[in-house]
């Protein structure tokens, strides 16, 4: 007989009977012990992403874990991805899309050949493939384009020129030169007058040596009581909505009753005021400075921009514990917000702001109110300004569990804060004097809270979000929405565009939108590197551009400091201009086609170096590339709508084919399509006996345009969500 044998708490043995009849005798006579319900299990069996993205313990309850509530954060459980594959060497890829591109020249001269097959293809490369085929916006992919493709968001047709187009296995922009894939910049420099300060770069270095060795009183360098006035004027107007780091109200009392006693001026008071100079004079144009002041833009910045740092240093910024100090610091780095130098000291706001705690969740009951929704505001500009300087030096952005936790400022106007307010003032809904520093700074409270970020961003340790080319497109696109949503519903839908803040926000939020949008399905971001493509999403990303370089253009002609908004309208337009350039050379007709030529035209009538510059290998590649999509629009407008040459040609036409100095062509002939779907050789003069002033003739034309080929994938690195908490 086998027996089971067990030890009681008394040290006695027993057999299988006898240990039945002990747990019954003893279930019924200590109920208390034996019955007690099992301890609670969570209801989940992994931890939510935000305690998983934290690395901290998660209760795991539903619906929220006590995390997430405490934090009021959205609590979202989900298994953890499966472990990657590594991919394939790009190589790889490159060599497929290069043999494709072979095969597909072969093809269209009618050479017969063995196409190849997919054993020399990679696995890896193959599956990337046929995950990218389908397009995201159409569930079905055309092989063919007929010769007038789909709707754009304008409504209307816009051709395509080429009977039959192959879209899934050539790209227009995959046939562009390696340079133009991949830009050696992506803002053009404007090149007139007062460029420096337009571009937020003085044209000669601040160096702190210079600062310490100038003898000159800082009482010397204010400008008259009258001028001081005026300049505080422009800074309200043109800097303070974009900044909000100063208290207007009590502040301006201050200016009045310093402005007629110059050497009273406190050391921390006078840093100010030599930084409200410099972004006053900043974000005038020359002509205005003139008017105004009767001295030079550029003189007067750096005049006043100096001072500000000899004023910074007297007011012992390095060792320094007064707000006022730090808000002088974050004003002078506005004012020069893209140079090294700037990207540099941003570290040293980080860390005084730090030590002053400015970046805790819970400010010191020393603080008042109004104390410390200054010093909110003040530590959300300085985050802009950290997050702008960690993209310039290609530093990863700190993830959100390594960030503070301080409040977003409050939706308030500076009228309803008071130094002496014991309580807080009633929260707005809708729009106030923050509304462009909170939508701004929205992005960075949905970065930290939202756990479609944490998933998006970082999943991976390259943590290149929209811009990857590993994030499936869905994905981006539902962090685009949710993102969307918030700004719509918080702001924008009470925006009047009648007025110039709404106005500016309105436009900066749409080309933020629309710019992750251009990016995030940029062909350039996708899996083969934009060699396939469909028709769907090639009209999509054209559109979003055309529409992006609408926006910029919009934006830079407000009255507001050019300066704080270069950050919001500096990124991603020569990639536009690029993507649209590359489809005009098969678009010809259309409301959108036409906005395309428009704004276009605009870019060179901003920039006449894109003309001039013939030195410059990257300026002559796009312009090349310019001509070459302006002879398909050409050949429409003269074959088929009837009209003429010399009316249609613009002035920046004229010049590019001026400085290329080409041979003349027959003026009677229509340029043909080449053999590989795009504008021959040839481009159409002027008729007539027309001539451009200094002698060169318009009747003369070009030959021989050809497009470099070359494949290549250079993956970009996420950026954008850092750019749009800049100023």
């Amino acid at each position: 007989m086998i027996t089971c044998i067990a030890f009681g708490c008394f040290g006695t043995r027993f057999v299988c009977s006898d240990i039945t009849r002990f747990l019954i005798i003893n279930h019924t006579t200590t109920p208390s012990i034996m019955a007690s319900p099992p301890p609670a299990t969570p209801s989940h069996k992994h931890s939510c992403l935000l305690c998983a993205r934290r690395k901290i313990k998660c209760d795991k309850q539903d619906p929220k874990c006590s995390n997430c509530t405490k934090s009021h954060a959205d609590c979202i459980y989900q298994a953890p991805p499966p472990p990657q594959r590594h991919r394939k060497r790009q190589a790889d890829e490159e060599l497929i899309a290069k043999l494709r591109q072979y095969e597909e020249l072969l093809r269209s001269h009618n050479i017969d050949f063995k196409p190849s097959t997919t054993v020399l293809t990679p696995k890896s490369v193959q599956e990337d493939h046929a995950k990218a085929s389908p397009s995201h916006h159409s569930s079905k992919t055309p092989d063919t384009v007929p010769h007038s493709s789909g709707k754009s968001g304008y409504g209307t047709d816009h051709s395509i020129h080429s009977d039959s187009v192959d879209v899934e296995s050539r790209s227009p922009w995959a046939s562009l030169s390696n340079e133009l894939r991949n830009p050696p910049m992506q803002r053009l420099p404007k090149l007139e007058e007062g460029q420096a300060l337009i571009n937020g770069a003085p044209k000669v270095p601040l160096g702190i040596e210079e600062f310490l060795l100038t003898q000159v009183s800082q009482e010397q360098r204010h400008p008259e009581p009258r001028h001081i006035f005026r300049l505080w004027q422009i800074f309200v107007e043109n800097v303070n909505p974009l900044a909000k780091i100063l208290h207007v109200p009590t502040f301006q009392q201050r200016i009045f009753e310093v402005s007629w006693n110059i050497p009273s001026i406190s050391k921390p008071t006078q840093a100010i005021m030599f930084a409200v100079y410099t972004l006053a004079i900043g974000s005038l144009s020359p002509s205005d400075c003139l008017k105004l002041f009767d001295q030079d833009r550029d003189t007067l910045f750096e005049q006043y921009r100096k001072s500000a740092m000899q004023s910074l240093i007297a007011a012992e910024l390095l060792s320094t514990r007064d707000v006022e100090v730090l808000q002088a610091f974050v004003l002078f780095l506005l004012s020069d917000p893209d140079s090294d130098s700037t990207a540099t000291l941003t570290a040293l706001a980080v860390r005084i702001a730090q030590k002053m705690g400015l970046d805790r969740e819970k400010p010191p009951a020393k603080h008042s109110f109004f104390e410390t929704e200054m010093r909110i505001r003040l530590w959300w500009q300085i985050r802009g300004l950290d997050a702008r300087a960690r993209h310039q030096l290609s530093m990863c952005f700190p993830s959100p569990e390594s960030s503070s936790d301080v409040r977003l400022p409050l939706n308030v106007n500076d009228s309803e804060l008071h130094p002496n307010m014991a309580e807080a003032p009633t929260v707005h809904t809708g729009t106030t004097e923050m509304l462009y520093c909170l939508l701004k700074h929205e992005v960075g409270q949905w970065f930290r809270t939202s756990a479609l970020a944490s998933k998006l961003f970082f999943k991976h340790k390259e943590q290149r979000g929209l811009f990857g080319s590993t994030q499936p497109l869905e994905v981006k696109d539902q962090a685009i929405k949710e993102l969307e949503t918030i700004y719509v519903e918080k702001y924008l839908q009470h925006c009047d565009p009648r007025i110039p803040l709404h106005f500016i926000s309105l436009s900066i939020s749409q080309l933020a939108l629309c710019r992750m949008k251009f990016i995030s399905h940029h062909p350039r971001n996708q899996p083969d590197g934009g060699a396939h493509i469909s028709q769907a999403e090639s009209d999509f990303v054209f559109e979003n551009g055309v529409r992006l370089l609408e926006l910029d253009i919009e934006c830079t002609k407000t009255q507001f400091s050019q300066q704080l908004l270069s950050s919001m309208t500096a990124k991603s337009q020569i990639d536009a201009v690029i993507y649209v350039l590359s489809e005009l050379r098969r678009r010809a007709t259309g409301d959108l086609v036409a906005t395309a030529w428009k704004v276009v035209g605009t870019v060179y009538e901003d920039h006449p170096d894109l003309t001039q510059d013939t030195t410059n290998t990257f300026y002559v590649a796009l312009g090349d590339l310019t001509l070459s999509a302006w002879e398909t629009r050409q050949r429409e407008l003269l074959q088929r709508q009837g009209a003429r040459i010399e009316e249609i040609t613009p002035p920046y036409i004229y010049s590019l084919m001026a400085t290329r100095k080409r041979e003349t062509a027959d003026l009677n002939t229509v340029p043909a399509l080449g053999s590989d779907g795009f504008p021959g050789s040839t481009m159409l003069g002027l008729g007539g006996e027309g001539h451009l002033p200094g002698g060169w003739d318009p009747n003369s034309a070009f030959t021989n345009f050809t497009m470099p080929s070359e494949f290549g994938t250079d993956p970009l690195d996420w950026g954008y969500w850092n750019e749009f908490l800049q100023v």
